[in-house]
C-alpha cells in the first residue's frame, strides 16, 4: 500500500487484495486511503468504478462522490463528476445537483453550452436543458456565438422559439450581408418563421456592399 502513488495504483492494490486473497476490508481501505491522492474528476471516477466493479459497494462510491463534490471548485470538473455519478449510481436525482453546481461555478458561455450538451446526452431534461442554455445566452454578444448557441439549442431541445430568439439576437450583432441571409435562410428553414426571415433579408438588402452580395440576396 505504501508504493501506491496515483489512483490506478490504489485501484489496482485493491483488486489484487480482492483476487489473490478476497479481502474485501483491505480493499476497503485501500480505497479510502485513494481518495486522499484525487485531485480532479477523473481520479473520483477511477475510484468509483473500481469500487463498484470490484466490490459494487453504492455506499463507498457516495462517500468518493461526497468528497469530490466539496473539494472540486471547476464548473467543467463537477460536470465530469456528474456524468460519472449517473454511470456509477444510477441516480439522476444526484446528478441533476451536480449538474446545477456546476452551471453555478461556470462563467463561460462556451463552457455552458458543453454543460448544457452533457446534460442532453445523459438526462432526459428538457427544462433544465434550456435553462443552461438561457444562462449561456447571457454570456455571448457576437454573431457566431449566438448561431453556435441557436443551433445547439435546436439540436438538444428542438426548441424552435428559444432558438428564433436567439437567431434575432445574432441578427442585432452587427453581421455582414452574407451572415445576415444565412440567417434568414435558418429562421425560414429551422425556425419556419417566415415573418422574422423577411425582416432580416431587408437588412441584408440594406447592408449589400458588393454584387456577389446582390446575388446572394436575391437569391
Amino acid at each position: 500500500l505504501d508504493k501506491c502513488k496515483t489512483v490506478a495504483d490504489y485501484n489496482d492494490y485493491a483488486n489484487s487484495l480482492l483476487q489473490v486473497f478476497d479481502d474485501t476490508d483491505g480493499a476497503k481501505a485501500a480505497y479510502n486511503s485513494a481518495l486522499e491522492n484525487c485531485k480532479k474528476a477523473d481520479d473520483y471516477a477511477v475510484l468509483a468504478n473500481g469500487v463498484m466493479a470490484n466490490l459494487s459497494d453504492a455506499e463507498l462510491a457516495k462517500t468518493i462522490f461526497a468528497k469530490a463534490e466539496s473539494s472540486l471548485d471547476s464548473g467543467l470538473e463537477l460536470m465530469k463528476l456528474a456524468e460519472t455519478a449517473l454511470e456509477n449510481l444510477d441516480d439522476k436525482d444526484y446528478s441533476r445537483d451536480l449538474y446545477q453546481k456546476a452551471r453555478e461555478k461556470m462563467e463561460s458561455g462556451d463552457d455552458l453550452i458543453k454543460l448544457a450538451g452533457s446534460i442532453a446526452g445523459k438526462l432526459d431534461d428538457k427544462d433544465l436543458i434550456l435553462d443552461v442554455y438561457r444562462s449561456a445566452e447571457t454570456k455571448f454578444s457576437s454573431y457566431n456565438d449566438f448561431v453556435k448557441l441557436a443551433k445547439a439549442v435546436l439540436k438538444d431541445t428542438g426548441d424552435t422559439g428559444f432558438a428564433g430568439e436567439v437567431y434575432r439576437k445574432a441578427a442585432g450583432a452587427k453581421p455582414d450581408c452574407s451572415q445576415l441571409t444565412t440567417l434568414a435562410a435558418a429562421l425560414a428553414d429551422d425556425i419556419k418563421d417566415k415573418k422574422a426571415a423577411l425582416e432580416v433579408l431587408k437588412q441584408a438588402e440594406i447592408a449589400v456592399k458588393t454584387p456577389a452580395d446582390f446575388k446572394k440576396t436575391a437569391e
